[in-house]
């Protein structure tokens, strides 16, 4: 389960990645990947995988404000819902785009619902 917001497809989104040197969110599945296609908010790019072999995520960040973006090789699920998640609201994100991220997070969890 993955969910892409943004762009037109993975390989559309797989080339901006690699040319933004976050070529690693690509050693796990993608789990969510979020383009701000509006000019509010602080988040401009925000992708997640899910690491191969624990139960950690990779986290890609770029802000709208320029100097810094983010790359968090291991953060835990309870970072994904207690800070990207409030970012993302912060953010005024889409309903539609909420529920996808907390759905694709809870999938790779293993709390998916039957």
């Amino acid at each position: 389960m993955t969910q892409i917001f943004g762009w037109k497809n993975v390989e559309e989104l797989s080339r901006e990645v690699i040319n933004l040197r976050f070529s690693g969110l690509f050693s796990g599945p993608l789990v969510f990947a979020y383009k701000n296609t509006g000019k509010s908010g602080t988040i401009k790019v925000l992708i997640v995988s899910k690491r191969l072999y624990d139960s950690g995520f990779i986290v890609g960040e770029i802000p709208f404000s320029e100097g810094w973006t983010g790359f968090l090789p291991n953060v835990s699920p309870v970072y994904l819902e207690e800070a990207v998640y409030p970012e993302l609201i912060k953010n005024k994100t889409e309903k539609e785009i909420l529920e996808a991220f907390i759905a694709n997070v809870n999938y790779y969890e293993g709390k998916q619902q039957s």
